[in-house]
């Protein structure tokens, strides 16, 4: 195994960008690119794994999003999606919701719980050019979690919600009743203590109660893109129509409603399949595949490296490079805190 640490290997970045106008640290900044940092060397050690032994670990995803609804075998990912040819297909439009500890209603009326760890973070929507992941933390005594921070990846744009409502876009902090542009289009605004979204296909209404976040997530259409989402989540939206009720109470992990990295359904008790959709950090996009056919084309018969693999995985660490040199300007025009034009990140 290649070890990389991306500790050395960027420590001559210049940290201009992380300071405030008076000198002192930028720490909103600092708190954003330590995740992406996380990310970054997440993708480049998989990368020189596969460099090394020229195999592809089982199951780990380096590009995320559900198979094309038309059959295809690419996925899309967060900030570099694969385009796919016009199909004409039937809209998958739906609302789903995430709530208390945590309880999880799907977009065809599914129920199910997952407990998950305290410390873990889930990936809860994986589409093309969008992510929303989850960090689960305690609850009471009882073994219980909740989602107390979640972070949207879309697009060039880095958002994150607190339980304490707490919102940073793209380095800046959102402020009540203030409403911002995001980059390549949609918008964030904060009313309260809800914090929405809109960007893309996706809708995702944020409520911070202090104690958890609770989160609604819809769509006009999940498909306009040519790509079924995944995620715990994200693979609600697949538009059979079918309630799945899955496993519910202390200690359910999905079981009867969520998939594992195989793309099976999980039988009731089933707690094994939850681990499949953990990530390392709040904004990356790596976490375990979620369609075995959407897999097979990147491993050869004989399970060593395909020519797909090495292509996305090295797509992967581009694009991770470029949200680090993206949120490092961010954080520099925040600091500089000077601007009239309206655009990304400024109010609407």
């Amino acid at each position: 195994m290649l070890n990389f640490n991306p500790t050395t290997a960027l420590a001559g970045v210049s940290t201009f960008n992380l300071l405030s106008p008076n000198g002192g640290a930028n720490l909103s900044g600092l708190n954003s690119l330590a995740k992406l940092f996380s990310g970054l060397g997440t993708a480049l050690q998989a990368l020189a794994d596969m460099l090394a032994d020229g195999k592809s670990p089982v199951g780990v995803n380096p590009f995320v999003g559900g198979k094309p609804s038309h059959g295809s075998h690419h996925t899309g990912s967060a900030g570099h999606g694969v385009p796919h040819a016009p199909v004409e297909e039937k809209p998958i439009a739906g609302k789903a919701r995430i709530w208390g500890d945590p309880h999880f209603i799907g977009a065809d009326g599914d129920m199910f719980d997952v407990q998950g760890k305290a410390g873990k973070i889930y990936n809860l929507l994986s589409d093309q050019n969008f992510q929303l992941n989850g960090k689960f933390e305690a609850y009471g005594t009882g073994g219980a979690t909740v989602v107390g921070e979640a972070a949207i990846n879309a697009d060039g744009n880095f958002i994150t919600v607190d339980k304490t409502g707490e919102t940073f876009v793209n380095g800046q902090k959102l402020e009540d009743g203030k409403k911002v542009n995001l980059f390549g289009g949609g918008t964030a605004e904060k009313k309260g203590d809800h914090v929405i979204v809109n960007k893309g296909e996706w809708k995702v209404d944020f409520e911070a109660n202090g104690q958890y976040l609770n989160m609604d997530i819809e769509t006009k259409n999940a498909i306009a893109d040519g790509v079924k989402p995944q995620g715990l989540i994200g693979q609600t939206f697949d538009g059979d129509g079918k309630a799945l009720m899955g496993d519910a109470g202390v200690g359910a992990q999905g079981g009867g409603a969520i998939k594992d990295a195989k793309g099976n359904l999980t039988k009731a008790g089933d707690k094994d399949a939850v681990k499949s959709y953990e990530v390392d950090s709040l904004f990356s996009s790596i976490f375990k595949h979620h369609n075995a056919s959407g897999f097979a084309h990147l491993v050869s018969n004989n399970g060593t490296l395909g020519g797909g693999r090495s292509e996305h995985a090295l797509k992967e660490v581009n694009q991770q490079l470029g949200q680090m040199a993206m949120l490092g300007f961010f954080t520099l025009m925040s600091s500089l805190s000077a601007t009239s034009v309206k655009g990304w990140g400024s109010a609407v």
